[in-house]
């Protein structure tokens, strides 16, 4: 365990008392430092211990927590993306928020640069004709009252499809992790109106 029970509950629960809080959070960072220099050595492990090896202490949820790392990272480091075409590179932009662009940095290219690397092998991974992304767009459109109506009994044939794989995927870690009171999660609107009832 790195946190202590304290560090825990006052980082989750940020405490009113700004010297308490401010207490816990160079404690907290500090540990996170030491964690990031160990970084090194996890990296290193990644790349020369076979993959048999490694399948043995990884699961799934790892894989989540790495990718919301990543995602937490590129945020707290304000990367941002760039607009423009490869042919007018002087007028590549960055974007700050919806309405307002500044000239990109050599910063933002090179961050760019090394998503894009990291893109084609989460690609690689996800595939070109992956159907899911499509289905989570019906299963949005499901919730909606006023739209639901439009989906065919294909469409809802693939959201049973993605939530029962979902379900099979959370049962089966629920009891990795000795939990044993998971609650299936509802196939539709009119499920869910069922069990609140």
């Amino acid at each position: 365990m790195i946190l202590s029970p304290t560090e825990r509950d006052r980082l989750e629960n940020r405490p009113k008392d700004s010297r308490a809080r401010a207490t816990n959070d160079v404690r907290v960072r500090r540990k996170l430092a030491i964690w990031l220099k160990n970084m090194d050595d996890i990296e290193m492990i990644f790349a020369h211990l076979p993959p048999d090896q490694l399948r043995k202490e990884l699961k799934d949820r790892d894989v989540s927590r790495f990718l919301f790392f990543a995602v937490k990272v590129m945020h707290c480091l304000n990367f941002r993306p760039i607009e423009g075409t490869e042919d007018n590179p002087d007028d590549w932009q960055a974007v700050i928020d919806e309405d307002h662009r500044e000239p990109a940095t050599n910063l933002d290219i090179t961050r760019s640069d090394m998503l894009d690397d990291a893109i084609k092998e989460l690609q690689s991974i996800y595939g070109t004709k992956n159907p899911i992304g499509i289905v989570k767009k019906l299963r949005d459109m499901d919730q909606d009252p006023e739209i639901r109506h439009r989906l065919t009994d294909n469409d809802r044939k693939a959201i049973k499809r993605l939530y029962d794989s979902i379900d099979e995927y959370c049962e089966r870690a629920f009891l990795e992790y000795g939990i044993t009171d998971a609650s299936p999660k509802p196939k539709s609107t009119d499920e869910a109106k069922e069990n609140k009832k």
